[in-house]
């Protein structure tokens, strides 16, 4: 007699389904991921070394500064339910943005009149670059709670086919770093222009007040130093470099591919999931939010398990001579590889869902706990036994994070039996 299957457990056939379901309605966030990578190597093709270099530096100092303006909105407006909430964290994360571009043009301004161009042209373009990039968050955090998939992908792909326009006028023209960055800041704003479609319903809870944006800025703050925690905490892979001998070049290839399938985790994977969530934390669902949980974890192992594939496979290209190493450094190498590699993308499927619940408190304990680690390791270890080290917070750590978001499912189901 066939034992009964769990009704949320997925058949071969209904997952292969689920699959070309998914890669049709993905399809437009594919073009645009291989469109926005494209558009990073046309700088190097040209050889402008000076533009490229003064890119990454002012587009790292406006990620750090992006995740602060915009008090986490994409964790903390795809489940909110009351629209008065979700315009007050809105308005609020936009005038954030707004002042801070303010505050760096005039100081950009302030610092040409001095006579130090360098400086200035840093921060122009680092307050323009904001505006572009942290409004876009902003309105795909706006997208997703309103559990519209399609139009995050055509979004993000109206970004990938402006950037890489853009950007390969800006290479024939040979324009310098400020000038990059400029038109990177036309994009984002240029990909929110052409795909907002004119809403003309009205939302109810009345005129927003000062009070209501000051108290959402002060709900986002345990969020965004969250999230800063998490930033430093994700570095490890790359401080670990100069610390790792011989095992640079390989590690550094395993930093870069697990970076990537972060990318497709957290933009084409993981909004899917964000919005599946959504929908049951709006309509107050939450006994079915179990089986949304296991279709999250299920979609993290498949990303994850991709990216130690392809990580094992450029370790063994670049330095084939580690398979004569002793069986005791293969084995550290793989469990760092399938730990740092397999965390970083797996988790960057369902990293925003903890956040979700409501609290921030475990997503904080969590992201410090990484954090700690990640410093301890970095502090202590260095060539092997550092890999040892990573792989092991890797694979602790997302253990962690599981057995958290469980808790708080578990937590909410429990509240909506009493």
């Amino acid at each position: 007699m066939d034992e009964p299957r769990d009704p949320d457990t997925p058949g071969v056939r209904a997952v292969a389904r689920g699959v070309r379901r998914f890669v049709v309605a993905a399809r437009e966030g594919i073009v645009a991921q291989g469109l926005t990578f494209g558009s990073t190597l046309l700088p190097i093709v040209w050889g402008l070394n000076d533009a490229l270099i003064f890119l990454v530096f002012v587009s790292g100092v406006v990620t750090i500064a992006a995740s602060v303006t915009t008090l986490a909105i994409s964790i903390r407006l795809p489940p909110m339910v009351e629209d008065r909430d979700a315009r007050s964290l809105v308005l609020a994360s936009l005038g954030l943005i707004s002042v801070s571009t303010v505050v760096g043009v005039a100081t950009a301004g302030v610092l040409a009149l001095a006579g130090n161009r360098q400086l200035a042209a840093m921060f122009l373009a680092a307050a323009v670059l904001l505006l572009g990039q942290a409004s876009f968050m902003v309105s795909l955090a706006i997208r997703t709670r309103a559990l519209d998939y399609g139009g995050i992908q055509r979004r993000r792909l109206a970004y990938g086919v402006l950037v890489f326009i853009l950007t390969l006028l800006a290479c024939l023209a040979r324009f310098d770093g400020l000038g990059f960055v400029l038109l990177a800041a036309v994009a984002y704003l240029g990909a929110i222009a052409c795909t907002t479609r004119r809403n003309r319903s009205r939302s109810d809870g009345g005129p927003i007040s000062l009070g209501d944006l000051v108290r959402q800025a002060r709900a986002s703050i345990p969020l965004v130093l969250s999230g800063l925690l998490g930033t430093s905490a994700g570095q490890i892979g790359s401080l670990a470099l100069p610390l790792l001998g011989q095992y640079q070049a390989a590690w550094a290839a395993v930093v870069r591919i697990a970076g990537g399938f972060q990318t497709v985790g957290a933009q084409i994977v993981g909004p899917k999931v964000d919005i599946d969530f959504a929908r049951r934390l709006q309509s107050g669902s939450a006994a079915s939010l179990t089986s949304a949980l296991r279709r999250g974890v299920w979609l993290s192992s498949v990303i994850g398990g991709l990216s130690v594939l392809f990580s094992v496979v450029a370790v063994v290209w670049i330095d084939p001579e580690i398979l004569d190493k002793s069986p005791a450094e293969v084995g550290w190498m793989l469990m760092a590889v399938v730990g740092f590699a397999g965390f970083f993308a797996g988790t960057s499927v369902i990293g925003r869902l903890l956040g979700m619940f409501g609290s921030a408190m475990p997503r904080l304990f969590w992201d410090a706990s990484r954090l700690v680690g990640a410093f301890a390791a970095l502090s202590l270890l260095h060539g092997i036994p550092l890999l040892a080290g990573i792989g092991f917070l890797g694979v602790l750590s997302t253990a962690l994070y599981v057995a958290l978001l469980q808790l708080v499912v578990r937590a909410r189901n429990r509240e909506a039996i009493t």
